[in-house]
């Protein structure tokens, strides 16, 4: 039960050249772990955390994420058993500053100005729920909707405000969505000399 902060932390997983770097980690809260001679481990964390600048980065896939905040407020509990993990958890989070582009080119494949997920639920590893995701300023470049060289204009996607309500995601039964209430969405819309539609493929 206390503070913790880590300020410049680096990470680097040579085998799959991943690197991970953050600017500040800030925890306030409990922390419970406990390991048994079974082998049976259980960690516990209950509070908050203030995050800024995170920054991922995957050269083999040409894929750098940024993220200059996150605040995350809430439970979490993960037992692993042997083979078996067991994940749960009750939150509220929000990001600001979301970024994912291309390395090389430093093209931008999505961006979005700050993300709100109110009542963020984990029942299980692949089981997830969250009362209302607020999306807001979401972008998307044409890399992600456009693999084609007859398109040679920027493709671009933008929305001021995205809001989904009463998400629930389960491997077994896929995403559901009970409400999506868009706002000024703003899309530019190609033909390919095929014919194809490249507004469709944004939708598919």
């Amino acid at each position: 039960d206390g503070k913790l902060g880590i300020v410049e932390l680096v990470f680097k997983e040579p085998q799959t050249t991943l690197n991970i770097t953050n600017r500040q980690f800030d925890w306030l809260g409990k922390a419970n772990l406990t390991l048994a001679s079974s082998g049976t481990l259980e960690v516990m964390v209950a509070g908050q955390l203030d995050n800024q600048g995170l920054q991922i980065q995957q050269p083999e896939k040409d894929l750098m994420a940024i993220n200059e905040k996150i605040k995350w407020n809430g439970d979490l509990t993960l037992q692993k058993v042997e083979e078996t993990m067991a994940l749960s958890s009750s939150a509220n989070a929000e990001l600001e500053g979301l970024k994912v582009s291309h390395m090389s080119n430093n093209q931008g494949l999505i961006s979005a100005t700050h993300i709100k997920a109110d009542t963020l639920r984990l029942d299980a590893v692949d089981k997830i729920h969250m009362d209302q995701l607020a999306i807001n300023e979401l972008h998307l470049d044409k890399s992600v909707i456009v693999a084609n060289d007859e398109i040679k204009e920027n493709f671009i996607y933008t929305q001021d405000e995205l809001i989904l309500e009463q998400l629930d995601y389960s491997a077994a039964d896929g995403l559901a969505i009970k409400h999506v209430a868009p706002s000024n969405i703003n899309a530019n819309v190609y033909r390919s000399k095929s014919g194809v539609w490249y507004f469709e493929h944004l939708l598919a």
